[in-house]
């Protein structure tokens, strides 16, 4: 029982620190993850459409030198 009780004021504790930690974090990973999202998002569409653009290109150039000769 002693165990247990021990166990469970720790337990108590631990999320006490927790919740107010993450009122702390909350903002900061809120903002991390907007930030990430975003970056993550604009990089992806500026690849995609640099290769798509590169790919198209290619395939204009390719077929129109195929064609030409």
């Amino acid at each position: 029982m002693n165990i247990y009780n021990t166990g469970w004021q720790l337990k108590k504790n631990i999320s006490k620190n927790f919740e107010a930690r993450k009122k702390k974090i909350a903002p900061w990973l809120g903002l991390g993850l907007g930030l990430g999202l975003g970056l993550g998002l604009g990089l992806g569409l500026g690849l995609g459409l640099g290769l798509g653009l590169g790919l198209g290109l290619g395939l204009g150039l390719g077929l129109g030198l195929g064609l030409g000769l």
